[in-house]
Formats: C-alpha cells, structure tokens, sequence
C-alpha cells in the first residue's frame, strides 16, 4: 500500500527504507511525489515561481544562453536606461520611436538618400563645399574680376589676373539663372575728379546691370559700391557668356587711374 510521509528530503526516506530492508522487514516501498505531504507549501524561497509571484533578489545571468518571449517589458522609472546594450552590431528589425531623444521630424521631414532631392529653407555652409554635380536654385558668386595694374582707359575686366582680351574676358553660364547683382572695389591713384567709374555686366554683349562710382573733387583713395537686381529681371540660358566692362564718364576733364580693382558677380542659377 502506499505510504505517506511528511519528510520531504528523498534521500532520507531512500536511506530510511534501505535500513529497514537491511533489518529484513522485507518492504518495498516506493514513495510517490504526488502522495508526498506539503507540496503547495511556498517553502522553498530558493525557487522562481511559476506564477512570478516571487521576485529575483539578485542579478539572473543565462550565461551564453538565450533568454526568448514574446514581449520585452521594462517598468523602471525615467531617468534609468532600460536597456543596456555592449555590442555595437547592427540589429535587424529594431523599430525605435525617438532618435536621440527626438522624433525623427525633428531633424527631418523629408528623404536625404543619394537619390533624393530635399529642400532647405536655410542652409549654413561653414567650411567648403563640393559638389560633383549641377548647383541650381542657389545664390553664387560666379567669378572674381580684378586688375591690379594701373589703368585710366576703358577695358573689359578679366576674370581673375590675366590680361584683358583674352578668353577669360567671358564666362559661359553652365545652366539658366538670373544676374541678381555686382560689385566693386578699387583705389584711385591720380586723375581729376567729378568723374564716373561705371562698371557694367554684359549677357553676350548686351549690357544687363551697371554701377556708377562718383570720382569727387579729392580723386585719391579707396572706393567701392554695390548693385542688386531682383532675381527673374536679368535671366541668361545654358550657354550665354557674362563679362564686365570699366567705362569712365563724366564732366571732368581727363579720367582718373585706378588700381588694384576687385568685383564680384553674383547669379542664381534655376532650380
């Protein structure tokens, strides 16, 4: 018949039954677990519960093992990192709300691969930029017109320190765009004043926009100006040729000498 018992070590009731089989009683008892008294006793404090009404009191390591469930819920508080990761290796599938503490439209709302074209309502270039492919829809500096020698007579400007007449006389517009402005510095050496230094942009020989300078009566020193022209008033096609032209006017008698003449030229190109 089966035999209860309220000892729950096995390895004392096996020691217990080979005594008295070694006195010859002669019994072959053999216990079964389920008729073992005590079993829903919550005694046994070393024991994770099946139902985790028993918390870990201390870090659980798995080891090189895998840990799997259906769901990974952390309920620390804020200011605690829920997660914490050693391996930098991507990992597959990870969909994560914020980035850096940030919705992604934060940074940003539209697509920046290789492929794509975003738009930027403003854009600071701090250093250089590169670009390997076409730049439109931007405010550009095309070129810088400087003659340093002095010069007291018309002449084209060339792009750069060459000498007028050449083929750095023109620049070709690689693209559509508009001349949204010009401008200009130079010094004035010798020569009578009340004069006008004008400076004109030329589209194919046609002049486009123009700056004039008065020479006042104390003709020596520094001089500069600026001109600006709206953006869609002077518009050029892929092809056409820009060039800067110095021309003297004005009442006085004999034209002043220039030198170390700078100027810039700025266009936009279509986006």
């Amino acid at each position: 018949m089966p035999v209860r018992t309220n000892v729950h070590g096995f390895d004392e009731v096996r020691r217990t039954l080979q005594g008295l089989q070694s006195k010859g009683w002669g019994l072959d008892v053999k216990p079964d677990h389920g008729s073992l008294l005590g079993l829903a006793d919550d005694d046994h404090l070393q024991y994770l519960r099946a139902d985790s009404a028993r918390e870990l009191t201390k870090n659980w390591d798995a080891g090189r093992y895998n840990i799997r469930s259906k769901t990974l819920e952390s309920d620390v508080a804020i200011g605690t990192a829920p997660l914490v990761v050693a391996s930098t290796t991507l990992v597959t599938n990870f969909n994560a709300d914020l980035w850096d503490g940030f919705q992604f439209s934060d940074y940003l709302n539209q697509a920046v691969k290789t492929t794509s074209s975003p738009t930027f309502a403003n854009a600071t270039i701090s250093t250089d930029l590169t670009v390997s492919g076409e730049l439109k829809g931007a405010r550009c500096i095309i070129g810088d017109y400087t003659r340093a020698t002095v010069f007291s007579n018309d002449v084209t400007m060339p792009w750069g320190n060459v000498t007028p007449g050449g083929t750095d006389d023109a620049l070709i517009m690689p693209h559509a765009g508009s001349i949204i402005g010009h401008s200009v510095a130079f010094t004035s050496v010798a020569g009578a004043g009340n004069n006008n230094v004008t400076f004109r942009v030329y589209l194919d020989g046609v002049v486009k926009a123009s700056l004039d300078i008065a020479i006042n009566a104390t003709p020596t020193g520094q001089y500069s100006g600026e001109t600006v022209v709206s953006r869609g008033t002077v518009t050029f096609t892929a092809g056409q040729a820009i060039h800067v032209q110095c021309d003297f006017t004005g009442a006085g008698i004999g034209n002043p000498s220039l030198s170390d003449v700078m100027g810039l030229v700025e266009v936009q190109f279509n986006a």
